[in-house]
């Protein structure tokens, strides 16, 4: 599952990114409380703090996670 994660960001790393924005990065930390069997949490940033966070179970679904991760109906443009 690491290396999924590690190569989607990756991915999206290399296409750019906005203006004053980081590249993304994994930080290994607990479980949120949600201690999923089989699954490991997904989250970023503003995301985290709003308590938003995404459930991944299979290596596949790692960049359509990461894609609701990005897609911010608040940010601007």
């Amino acid at each position: 599952m690491r290396k999924a994660i590690k190569h989607a960001l990756k991915s999206h790393d290399s296409s750019g990114h906005g203006a004053g924005e980081k590249p993304a990065r994994i930080v290994m930390t607990s479980c949120f409380g949600l201690c999923p069997k089989r699954a490991v949490v997904v989250t970023g940033g503003v995301r985290a703090a709003r308590g938003e966070y995404v459930l991944v179970s299979a290596a596949k679904d790692v960049p359509s996670a990461l894609a609701l991760l990005r897609d911010d109906p608040n940010r601007p443009g």
